[in-house]
């Protein structure tokens, strides 16, 4: 049985295809996520990773992921953003992220409580 992250208290979430991403974002390094950054605050935290295969229930609250569908080392956090990510919508993740996705996978952006 592999190990599982659970994400609670859940705010807000966004997926994303790995046939969505632009070719900016890639390059820069700079998810785009306007509808996350612009509700961050005090006792909020952004989680992104990217899922192997994605679950029917990603969107409910509490949220359960297999470590094993998470692709190695694509797990960032957020606690704070500077205010030019926050005005520009945008969540540095840096290019790395970016080259360590396969078609198909998802990107998951989850905005919950600390």
């Amino acid at each position: 049985m592999t190990s599982q992250i659970t994400f609670s208290k859940i705010k807000h979430v966004v997926v994303k295809s790995s046939y969505d991403l632009s070719a900016t974002e890639q390059r820069e390094g700079k998810l785009q996520a306007g509808e996350i950054t612009s509700k961050l605050c005090n006792g909020l935290i952004i989680d992104v990773l990217v899922l192997k295969m994605l679950s029917s229930t990603t969107t409910d609250d509490p949220i359960t992921l297999g470590e094993d569908n998470i692709r190695d080392g694509t797990r960032r956090r957020f606690l704070t953003l500077s205010k030019l990510f926050i005005r520009k919508g945008r969540i540095p993740v840096h290019t790395d992220f970016f080259k360590k996705i396969e078609d198909g996978d998802t990107i998951i952006i989850i905005l919950h409580e600390v």
